[in-house]
Parts: C-alpha cells; sequence; structure tokens
C-alpha cells in the first residue's frame, strides 16, 4: 500500500485533480453556506409565489438546470474532449458566479436568469469530474504497472471532503470577519460582505481551479493511446495466463 501512495504523489494529473476537487468543494460549500444570508439581508424583493418562498424557487431551479447541464457533458466531451468542456465550464461558471455581485437587490428575474446561467455551465463539470478519476486511474496503471483504481478515487473523493470541511470553516470565519451578528442591524459592510461570499470569492476559488487544470495533461488523444496500451498488456497477460494453466 505504501509504495502504492507513493506512486500517487508522483503522479502529476492525480496531484492537479486531487487539488482541483478540493478548491471546487470549497467553493461549494462557501457559497451554499452564505446563500441563505444572501436572501435574507441582501435581496429585498416579495416572494413570487404563496406557497413557496423565493430561496425555495431559486434552488428548484438551480437543480433543474444543474441536471439538464448534467446530460449535456456527453455531446460537449464528445465535440471538445473532457479537459477542454471541464476548463471551459469552470471558466464560465466563475464569470456567472462573480455577476451575482451585480444583481440589485429587487430583481428576482435577473437573479433567476444568472442562476440558470450558473447552473448550465457549472452541470457538466459534475460527471465529468468523476470520468477524470477513471483517467487519472488508468494514467497510474499504464505508468506503473500496478492497478490502483480504489485508492485513486478514494483519495479524491477524500479530496471533496476536504474542501467542503474547509469551505464550511471559511464560511463561519468570513462571516465573523464581516461582522455579521444574528441579533442586531447588519451593516453595509457585512452585507456587501456577504454578497462577496456568494459571488467573487468563490469565483476567484474556482478560477483557481481552472489555473491548476494547467498541470493536468490528459487529454482524449493521450488516453486513447493509454487505453490501447492497457487493452494490449491485458491480453497479454490472460494469454500467458492461459498458456500456464494448459
Amino acid at each position: 500500500m505504501r509504495r502504492d501512495v507513493l506512486d500517487l504523489f508522483r503522479n502529476g494529473p492525480w496531484i492537479a485533480l486531487f487539488a482541483l476537487a478540493v478548491l471546487i468543494y470549497i467553493q461549494l460549500a462557501l457559497r451554499s453556506g452564505a446563500m441563505l444570508y444572501y436572501f435574507n439581508y441582501y435581496l429585498t424583493m416579495n416572494n413570487v409565489f404563496e406557497w413557496i418562498d423565493n430561496f425555495g424557487v431559486f434552488n428548484g431551479v438551480g437543480l433543474t438546470f444543474t441536471i439538464l447541464g448534467v446530460t449535456l457533458s456527453r455531446p460537449l466531451v464528445t465535440r471538445l474532449g473532457k479537459r477542454t468542456t471541464f476548463r471551459v465550464c469552470l471558466l464560465l461558471s466563475a464569470v456567472c458566479m462573480a455577476a451575482f455581485a451585480l444583481l440589485p437587490p429587487d430583481s428576482f428575474a435577473m437573479l433567476l436568469a444568472l442562476q440558470i446561467l450558473l447552473q448550465l455551465t457549472f452541470g457538466p463539470t459534475i460527471p465529468i469530474l468523476w470520468a477524470m478519476m477513471a483517467d487519472v486511474a488508468d494514467y497510474s496503471e499504464w505508468r506503473t504497472g500496478r492497478c490502483s483504481t480504489a485508492l485513486a478515487f478514494a483519495s479524491i473523493i477524500f479530496g471533496l471532503k476536504l474542501g467542503f470541511g474547509v469551505g464550511g470553516w471559511l464560511n463561519g470565519k468570513m462571516l465573523e470577519y464581516v461582522g455579521y451578528s444574528a441579533t442586531g442591524a447588519l451593516s453595509f459592510t457585512t452585507t456587501r460582505g456577504i454578497v462577496m461570499m456568494v459571488s467573487v470569492i468563490p469565483a476567484v476559488v474556482l478560477l483557481i481551479g481552472v489555473g491548476v487544470l494547467y498541470w493536468y495533461r490528459l487529454d482524449d488523444l493521450l488516453m486513447k493511446q493509454i487505453e490501447q496500451s492497457l487493452n494490449a498488456r491485458r491480453n497479454e497477460l490472460d494469454l500467458a495466463r492461459t498458456a500456464s494453466s494448459a
């Protein structure tokens, strides 16, 4: 097991994907944790429906278009490749996220439109991230001759959980930093700080993730070559086992 762990730390694409997983989930935890404060203390609009509040509508629409974005991942990957699609979608997501800082507090239509754009652009990254985990595992096997798929997946999933924990911790620290108090009136500085927590700050975290992808060099052409090499290697092993047992 120790040798497999050392192999991971020599695996550049794994390091890049681990760092990217941490960053993505930091922004998810930070932004989702601050969103309710954004609705309660920044937005000033009345509920659109009597039977559900605006926060519920916002989240429901976001989930719907996230699912639609996920379904778009296959045609986008077929046309652009996994790495390019992932990079472009993260970049567009960061731009849409940062644009929340410019929204007026009384326009629910603009808020929903931006939410739709954000979730459509972020949705394709969800299945692509898991596909890239498999590519990292195949790259490790191709490079070392040892299969460590479970370790590669488990370590990156740990990165997701680590990012979520760090993001939640940062959320509390930032609320404290901007002077949030549940018992008193909020200042303009506090309100703007909350707006930044759902817009510019998580957008910057995603942009760092786009930069990290520079070290992820597994494009579709290389992965096709790796797949062919691994298939040939496995066929040779199967033939050798068959011959030895005959």
